[in-house]
């Protein structure tokens, strides 16, 4: 996101939306014995599909081969490497959405959710 025109608190608010409950741990609450993880499919919000349009992530350039990043040390050459890949990742995933919105009309993401079997024998 280039520029620095995006309005990061609503950016974030709208990713928030489509976070899963925490798994284990969270809060003091354990994941219950008899609940599982699954994967479903949720709509994204009109809102973070328009935020995507207006602004997509794109990855940093190609610097791998940049003396200047080969001059530095080993930590930060894998750093490096690692928030490039984070990056290419964002990106990817913005294509992604507006290649669905483009198609569909709509987007939609697969999150990780907990669910809990309430079928209990007695």
């Amino acid at each position: 996101m280039e520029g620095g025109d995006c309005d990061l608190k609503k950016t974030n608010e709208a990713v928030m939306s489509l976070e899963a409950p925490p798994l284990s741990g969270a809060g003091g609450k354990e994941r219950k014995k008899d609940s599982k993880l699954v994967m479903v499919k949720k709509k994204l919000k009109q809102e973070v599909i328009d935020l995507i349009l207006k602004e997509p992530f794109e990855p940093l350039g190609d610097d791998d081969e940049d003396e200047e990043v080969q001059g530095m040390s080993e930590p930060y050459r894998v750093c490096h490497a690692k928030t490039r890949a984070a990056f290419q990742a964002l990106a990817e995933f913005d294509a992604d959405i507006i290649r669905q919105y483009q198609a569909k009309g709509y987007a939609e993401v697969d999150i990780l959710v907990t669910n809990h079997n309430h079928d209990h024998k007695s």
